[in-house]
């Protein structure tokens, strides 16, 4: 192909020059940065003269840009000739313009949530695409010089490199004249912003009163070719990017202080930085030059991103993994604040895939897993809570690890060697999940780092001799580990200095179409069992382990979760639903697949792992929840299902059960994963 190709100072047309040389193309480049205008007689004059020439007296058969330009977008019709714009920022205000719709455009957008939008208000020529790095230049320039570079400006401990925002970029601090009401409301609704990722909301809360007061001192007005809002420019020009201003010069102000006596922290920026103490600032760096010695320099590379991006890594990250640069890809924020008023932080672990799942340090709990369906669209796939407050109560046990032991203990009471230990009867005359004692009401320390696997979060409680009725003082360790190909491994470990129980689960309840979705009775099942364990009409088991063929305990084939669920069958009156333990295939202590699960409508699918011998499927038959749920969300009867892994239900009375009983001194180590794709 014969391409033009128009830039001006864009990061990247070196690399995307060398790859359409690879794959055999010509192409002009024109430097100008007049095509970034909406409307350019003098840029139409250009455009016509480099098409007419073409490349070696051969015609033009595409024109490609960085970013999309209207100007182009309107030439190239004319001309029919199709316009390729490779988008590398998100938001792009020129994206809404009019001329989107042109039928020549291919536009390929990194932010899936904003493609999304796009494609959902009618736009055809948009297109999904992630950002990428040319890692053969990086590796060409490494294998020259070597890992390491002579220049110390290139070396440090903590570096961030990108714009602060400030001066000629952060309009809001020249909106001077604002009065006091627009002031405190514009700086309410940026402090909630910043407590939200993934979705970008202030455009909704600018009007009336507070946006005309805000145009009264410092007029914009939309394009006459755009369909963007006034609302949409401020809260991009002014809102946005005042909070990225903020929060970068908030976060490296914090590690100058807290760590800029012991660790050299470098800022690599075109911007000025007032008081920043302890931060080296470096000025700008070459893009191509300089920028991969930084990344692969420095110990650890901040990726702070714009809020505004609503979804997607951006270009910076895509660098720091292509230089062989450490990415920090978790991220903390306080979530709530205790009665004894100790603060409880939320971790949030992504993966390059964009799926995330995040924690809090209460109970160790599992709060959201963001995963996309068969189109891309994320969803939060579990059932929780906003607020502290509700997990400190958690009724239903949502994302909760449960021990020392899950499930039920009948009539309350334990033996070992030979010794009975009083539990509470907290279920009927049964103990319920160590209940009402739970470790999901208590804080965890917590460890967060990057591992092979994926990033990786670590939660440590020290459980005391007697604690819930459970003899010896154990360590506990419960691991959080978000892989790139989008599992979540739980890794279980335990040692105490008695005989006692180590029977642990996560309490999670699944909604593959989306936690706010309502009833999962059309979603499918599949487990790995041949057998399941009958139970009383408390859901103490008996002691059978018998066959699900014939059955609506069959689940060796896929099926609609509410297919047989109100059949007239004993284990399932008794139960009011699924609420059973199916006895694995697979051996014990080795890890295996014990079930799958669908939602037909969106392509989910979440496959479980276990090297524990059993599991129970709940249908949340129980669940009646008056609190609100994530986004206000209400909550009810089998509104989810949950895969818990597990020793069987009341196994310390069954000499025929897998036994849940730790040596005093051995450690109990166990592994669970739930995979997320779509299909």
């Amino acid at each position: 192909m014969n391409i033009l190709i128009f830039e001006y100072k864009n990061f990247g047309t070196e690399d995307i020059k060398e790859c359409f040389e690879k794959n055999g193309h010509k192409y002009v480049v024109v430097e100008t940065n007049l095509y970034r205008d909406r409307i350019s007689p003098e840029f139409d004059k250009i455009f016509d003269d480099k098409f007419g020439q073409g490349v070696d007296n051969e015609p033009f058969d595409c024109v490609f840009t960085f970013n999309f330009s209207p100007v182009i977008s309107n030439n190239c019709k004319k001309r029919n000739v199709p316009y390729i714009a490779f988008v590398y920022d998100s938001p792009q205000v020129l994206l809404y313009s009019y001329t989107i719709i042109n039928p020549c455009n291919y536009v390929f957008i990194f932010d899936k949530t904003q493609y999304t939008e796009l494609k959902m208000a009618g736009i055809n020529t948009v297109y999904y695409a992630p950002l990428a790095v040319n890692a053969d230049r990086m590796k060409r320039m490494l294998d020259k010089t070597g890992c390491s570079h002579n220049n110390d400006r290139f070396k440090g401990d903590i570096a961030f490199v990108g714009s602060m925002y400030n001066e000629k970029y952060n309009l809001f601090d020249r909106l001077e004249g604002i009065n006091d009401f627009t002031k405190g409301y514009l700086d309410a609704i940026m402090k909630a912003q910043r407590k939200v990722y993934g979705y970008f909301f202030l455009e909704q809360l600018l009007s009336g009163e507070v946006l005309k007061d805000m145009i009264k001192n410092y007029p914009v007005e939309p394009s006459k070719d755009g369909v963007e809002t006034v609302s949409y420019l401020y809260a991009d020009y002014f809102l946005a990017r005042k909070m990225a201003s903020d929060e970068r010069m908030d976060i490296m102000k914090l590690l100058g202080k807290e760590l800029g006596e012991q660790h050299r922290i470098n800022l690599y920026t075109p911007n000025p930085t007032p008081g920043l103490a302890g931060v080296n600032n470096c000025g700008p760096i070459d893009y191509y030059d300089d920028m991969p010695y930084v990344f692969r320099n420095s110990k650890i590379n901040l990726n702070i991103t714009l809020r505004s991006i609503k979804s997607g890594i951006p270009l910076r990250g895509m660098d720091i993994m292509g230089a062989g640069g450490f990415l920090m890809a978790i991220q903390k924020k306080e979530f709530g604040v205790m009665p004894s008023g100790e603060k409880v932080y939320e971790y949030t672990l992504t993966n390059k895939s964009g799926v995330s799942a995040s924690f809090i340090e209460l109970g160790a709990t599992w709060t959201k897993m963001l995963v996309p369906d068969r189109d891309g669209n994320m969803a939060d796939v579990i059932l929780g809570y906003d607020d502290l407050a509700s997990y400190q109560v958690n009724t239903p046990h949502f994302g909760a690890p449960i021990g020392r032991n899950a499930n039920r203990i009948g009539n309350a009471v334990i033996t070992i060697d030979g010794k009975d230990y009083k539990l509470e009867a907290n279920n009927g005359p049964n103990n319920l999940h160590s209940g009402p004692d739970l470790y999901h009401s208590r804080l965890w320390e917590s460890w967060a780092y990057e591992t092979a696997e994926g990033s990786r979060l670590d939660f440590f409680l020290n459980s005391p001799d007697g604690d819930q009725g459970y003899p010896g003082n154990a360590k506990i360790r419960i691991s959080y580990t978000l892989t790139e190909d989008s599992c979540l491994k739980i890794d279980y470990s335990m040692v105490a200095d008695a005989d006692t129980v180590a029977n642990f689960t996560n309490h999670c309840y699944f909604n593959l179409a989306g936690h706010n979705s309502g009833p999962v009775m059309d979603q499918q099942v599949w487990l790995a069992a041949d057998t399941y364990t009958p139970a009383d009409a408390v859901s103490i088991p008996t002691g059978e382990i018998l066959p699900v063929a014939g059955t609506p305990m069959d689940f060796t084939k896929m099926k609609p979760i509410g297919q047989d669920i109100e059949v007239d069958f004993e284990a399932l009156i008794l139960g009011h639903g699924y609420d059973h333990n199916w006895v694995l295939n697979h051996e014990a202590g080795v890890l295996g697949i014990a079930g799958k699960a669908k939602d037909p409508a969106s392509g989910r699918v979440m496959e479980a792992y276990t090297d524990l011998p059993g599991m129970q499927f709940y249908t949340a038959n129980f669940l009646k929840d008056e609190r609100p749920g994530k986004g206000g969300a209400h909550y009810d009867r089998r509104h989810a299902f949950c895969f818990e892994t597990q020793y069987y239900p009341d196994a310390c009375h069954k000499p025929n059960f897998p036994s849940p009983i730790l040596k005093a001194g051995d450690t109990y180590k166990t592994t669970t994963i739930y995979k997320f794709y779509a299909a």
